[in-house]
Parts: C-alpha cells; sequence; structure tokens
C-alpha cells in the first residue's frame, strides 16, 4: 500500500536523502530541515510524500507562485523523485496527481516545471501525463547581487580604516586622502543611490553591516575630515 501525505518533521531525513540520491541536490539533513521548516509557515508552498513498507519512498515539493496573468498563481513544482526500488510502480503519478488536487484545491489553472535536458525518462513520463514541453528554463546564480553586497562591505571596511586614521592625527597619510575620495565618490554616485534603495526595499540580508547606507555616517566623516583642525 502507498499513502500519499503531507510531509511531518519525522520525514525530513528521508526526504534530505531523496534531494541527494535521487534529484542530485546537495543539500545537508539540517539545511533542508531548515528550508522544509520554512516553507512549513508559509502556505503557499507544500510537500508531499509517499509512504511505502513503513518508510518514505518517494516526495514532491511546489510552490504557488502570484504570477500575471493567473488570478490565482499557478504552480511550481520544485522537485519529484522516488527512490530506487520503487520506481516504475506509480508511485511518481500518484506524487504528481496530488500536485493536480493541490492546483484544484487553490483553483490554479496550471502547473510548470522544469527538468534537466538530459533526463529524457522523466521528460517521457511527464509527458505521459499531459504535460507538454513549451520553454526552455533558464538559470543563472545571482553574480551582480553577491558584487552589490561585496561594494557595500568595501565601502564600510574603508569607513573604518578612515575612523580610525582620523582619530591618530599622525596617521593621517595619502592613505586617509585616498579612502575619502573614494568613499565621496561612492556616496555621491549612482552606485551608493542603487545600494540604498535596494537596503529600503528589504532587499539585502540582515546580517549585512550597511552603516554607509545610513547617510549620517559618510556625512559625518566627510564633515569630520573637511572640517579645519
Amino acid at each position: 500500500m502507498v499513502l500519499i501525505r503531507k510531509i511531518r518533521e519525522e520525514d525530513y531525513e528521508a526526504a534530505a536523502a531523496i534531494w541527494r540520491e535521487v534529484l542530485d541536490v546537495p543539500v545537508s539533513n539540517e539545511d533542508l530541515a531548515q528550508i522544509y521548516r520554512k516553507m512549513a509557515e508559509d502556505d503557499r508552498c507544500f510537500t508531499y510524500v509517499a509512504e511505502a513498507d513503513e518508510k518514505i519512498v518517494g516526495l514532491v515539493t511546489g510552490v504557488c507562485v502570484p504570477a500575471v496573468p493567473f488570478p490565482n498563481g499557478y504552480i511550481k513544482m520544485n522537485g519529484l523523485g522516488v527512490i530506487p526500488g520503487y520506481q516504475h510502480k506509480g508511485i511518481g503519478r500518484k506524487l504528481l496527481t496530488q500536485v493536480e488536487k493541490e492546483a484544484a484545491k487553490r483553483e490554479v489553472t496550471r502547473i510548470g516545471l522544469a527538468t534537466g535536458m538530459g533526463r529524457t525518462e522523466a521528460h517521457a513520463f511527464y509527458e505521459s501525463m499531459g504535460y507538454r514541453k513549451t520553454s526552455f528554463w533558464y538559470r543563472k546564480d545571482p553574480v551582480s547581487y553577491c558584487e552589490n553586497i561585496a561594494r557595500i562591505e568595501k565601502y564600510e571596511n574603508a569607513a573604518d580604516e578612515a575612523e580610525r586614521l582620523m582619530n591618530c592625527p599622525e596617521d593621517r597619510t595619502d592613505r586617509l586622502h585616498d579612502l575619502m575620495n573614494e568613499i565621496e565618490a561612492y556616496y555621491t554616485g549612482d552606485d551608493w543611490k542603487q545600494d540604498f534603495a535596494d537596503d529600503e526595499a528589504g532587499l539585502l540580508p540582515d546580517s549585512l553591516r550597511r552603516g554607509v547606507l545610513s547617510e549620517d555616517r559618510i556625512y559625518d566623516l566627510l564633515e569630520e575630515y573637511h572640517s579645519p583642525d
């Protein structure tokens, strides 16, 4: 007997193994548990597991994404896997049918998914379930975003060094002059405006130091640097 049900916390270790060994996603038990706990707090997300022979043998994870032109959003399926020994027994179909039930419950009219170019067996499976290949899936690691964070960290460190040098008059060398020119150019340029806007929009990590985005820190530094002794 195969039972399809919502995932529970005690299933996380088995789910992590499926992500690693079937879906080829290198996630630790701890990281997966943290992710699934966050997903459990978001009613747009769902994960169902397949239970057979008193163990977890498969899973499917998805999220309902708000999007134009879908009034109720659409479902993006993020992973479906069944462990070896239980494949080709209809379990994948049961899991996929559960996603379609989820779509019906949410009154969603579109389900989308991405699968690896070389997973031809998976392609055939999805097509047998009525899914059509309609587009290419592109992805990119957000290098530009990492550069954005690195830039803010750079000017935080520059401000730290400039403050240290200004507190030590004997160290007021060309290094301080160069630092203040860099900081002032950042503060008056487009990069600062964009970083400030991103911070206002909540797009920066909470753990990031962002004193240089407060306006006061750089303004006070410039005032102190340019003020007469």
